[in-house]
């Protein structure tokens, strides 16, 4: 969780980059977040895949979140696997990075343009 959380105070640090122009500060912030996805993704995967049956491989299987996901201008529901919530958290995460300066200091925020 503290990873989750340092990742949403990196992404605010990231967008403060933005809007001041500081791209070096704006690459270091994104180098770090994308680091930090990548460790979310590889304990989850390790996690998952050394869990030997009992309750804690039945929660990464059968735990259903509903959780929001932006399709276009929308937000969908759908229902997953705490598994599979931590890596589409940690791909989301990741993929944040490639956003420019340019989208992230927009004050556009709609889905479609994001």
């Amino acid at each position: 969780r503290s990873q989750a959380v340092m990742c949403t105070f990196l992404g605010r640090s990231q967008q403060m980059a933005a809007f001041t122009g500081n791209k070096t500060q704006f690459d270091m912030v994104a180098q770090r977040i994308w680091g930090i996805s990548k460790d979310i993704e590889t304990k989850n995967w390790d996690l998952y895949h050394t869990t030997r049956k009992g309750a804690i491989r039945n929660h990464f299987d059968n735990a259903i979140f509903e959780v929001q996901t932006p399709v276009g201008d929308v937000w969908l529901t759908k229902n997953t696997s705490y598994y599979n919530l931590i890596s589409d958290y940690a791909m989301r995460v990741r993929r944040s990075t490639t956003c420019t300066m340019k989208e992230l200091s927009d004050p556009n925020f709609s889905l479609s343009t994001i």
